[in-house]
């Protein structure tokens, strides 16, 4: 019985050695802190690619309401001249 409790412990102590593996631990930190700035970059894009459609939008928006106050004016006139 205590041979099998000793191998037990012998089998954890190969489990945390094998995940404090420096090298290993490091390159999953530097691909982890790559794919972070990969999706940071990607972020920002977006953000910007929306801020662009949205300024678009707005501009957009604007033109569409002066048109309509234009037409309204047209309107009242229309009726004014008739």
């Amino acid at each position: 019985m205590d041979d099998l409790l000793r191998k037990d412990d012998h089998d954890d102590e190969e489990d945390v050695e094998e995940t404090r593996n420096p090298k290993r631990k490091r390159v999953a930190t530097s691909d982890i802190i790559k794919i972070l700035a990969d999706n940071e970059a990607e972020r920002e894009k977006s953000n910007t690619t929306f801020l662009e459609i949205m300024a678009d939008l707005r501009q957009q928006g604007q033109q569409k309401n002066n048109l309509l106050e234009r037409l309204v004016v047209l309107q009242e006139s229309k009726k004014h001249s008739f």
